[in-house]
């Protein structure tokens, strides 16, 4: 990546696309009761770190919309592809600015170039060095800036001050929770739908397994909640396929990152387009698709395919209990993700253990009864408000239970999250009712 010599060659390098295709980029989430789009789209944000934790909450930021993004720090290896489509010419993002600052952080001063005639409202510390951590937290306060930071160290941190636990390595899996909830606060700040309530700081708890072993994942559903379970197992080295029969649109762009607006003009269909990014963004990943409906040829399907786990992020209820009913059948574990408008959650169907639908107290029967009431929609779920936090945040949770059924993890719970709280485990909604 070459680096820029001056903020104005920085600011060409990324331009604004047409008011016109922003607005249809953003469509989904201006359908949230109470989304300012205007206010996000004015704001000025600056991250610091370039691991995991700073690519994803910049990846976040992007597809919401957030005017500019300051991205200051030294640039990582690993991380250095996405970042290459994050500071790419053109821009794969509307109505973002991601301007780039390849420079480490040592004493403060050197803040003051990027925001050299510029104000930014919030800086985003995603470093776990607790020096850099400290500069950042006090150049924000004297510059009177909102100051969100994380760490992945210990399964996670996110708070308002200076991270308790510092690491070295980022883990990807905390990285993308962590910046979820770090993209969360800023688009709560902008457009706040739950008064500006932050959530309060403390440990997430999602510390993975020292070591994943390989496996064969089938991943069903590339969606808003797909494309970060495929980034993340790939990530983890998964001998990964996705399937899906959807192709992809405009209306897809804010929310599933893989694709691209030639994708959504060429009318690609979404298993091979995130496979081809994949591919091109994780070299050494062992990636496959298929275009493919889940139906009754489904169990030919997975039974010849044999995965280790099947990962569900389908968007309606029915297909979600066929799958349930299938993996049952072929012995196979079945994680499943779902989200609102500002909520997510994860279930995990284990062999042996309770199916999902007597996890959900029969929530899942009583949707796909509502389904087969209410007249199907052309293009789906292609109505329906919703913004990028919630599905990264599935995603995640997903590739969290895999990888902890890949090292033989029993007895696992839902996980759940609402806007304005951290991530929890949740007992069975039945283990609360009177006995």
């Amino acid at each position: 990546m070459t680096s820029m010599d001056s903020p104005s060659q920085i600011e060409s390098h990324v331009p604004f696309e047409s008011s016109a295709r922003a607005m249809d980029r953003f469509d989904r989430q201006c359908r949230i009761p109470g989304w300012e789009q205007e206010s996000l789209q004015e704001g000025k944000v600056a991250v610091v770190g370039r691991d995991w934790l700073g690519t994803f909450t910049v990846l976040a930021l992007a597809c919401m919309g957030v005017g500019e993004v300051l991205w200051i720090g030294d640039p990582v290896p690993s991380t250095e592809p996405m970042a290459g489509c994050l500071l790419g010419s053109p821009s794969p993002f509307t109505g973002c600015a991601v301007l780039e600052y390849p420079f480490r952080v040592e004493w403060g001063s050197e803040l003051r170039w990027p925001f050299a005639g510029k104000t930014a409202d919030i800086m985003v510390c995603c470093t776990e060095d607790p020096l850099i951590q400290s500069v950042c937290r006090t150049f924000a306060s004297r510059a009177n800036q909102s100051f969100l930071a994380g760490t992945t160290t210990g399964g996670g941190w996110y708070g308002q001050r200076t991270p308790p636990l510092a690491g070295e390595d980022q883990e990807p899996v905390a990285a993308m929770v962590v910046a979820a909830l770090l993209a969360d606060s800023v688009r709560e700040i902008y457009s706040p739908l739950s008064n500006r309530l932050l959530p309060l700081e403390g440990p997430i708890g999602m510390k993975m397994p020292e070591q994943v072993r390989h496996g064969s994942i089938v991943l069903i559903g590339i969606g808003g909640i797909g494309v970060y379970a495929a980034m993340l197992s790939a990530l983890l080295g998964m001998d990964l396929c996705l399937v899906d029969s959807d192709q992809v649109e405009e209306s897809n762009l804010n929310r599933q990152a893989l694709f691209s607006h030639r994708d959504a003009r060429t009318g690609a269909y979404k298993a091979e387009a995130a496979m081809d990014a994949l591919q091109r963004l994780f070299p050494r990943s062992i990636i496959s698709a298929k275009v493919h409906r889940v139906g009754p040829e489904s169990g030919l399907v997975l039974a010849d395919m044999r995965p280790d786990v099947i990962l569900s992020a389908v968007d309606n209820a029915r297909t979600r209990i066929y799958l349930a009913s299938l993996s049952s059948s072929l012995g196979i574990p079945l994680v499943q993700a779902g989200t609102d408008v500002l909520a997510a959650d994860c279930y995990t169907q284990e062999v042996p253990g309770p199916a999902l639908d007597n996890q959900m107290n029969g929530a899942l029967l009583k949707a796909a009864r509502m389904e087969g009431n209410v007249k199907a929609r052309p293009g789906g779920c292609a109505g329906d408000p919703s913004y990028v936090v919630p599905g990264m945040l599935a995603g995640a949770f997903m590739t969290y239970r895999m990888a902890q059924i890949r090292e033989l993890y029993r007895g696992l719970l839902p996980i759940r999250w609402r806007s304005g709280n951290l991530p929890m485990e949740q007992r069975y909604i039945h283990d609360f009712e009177p006995k």
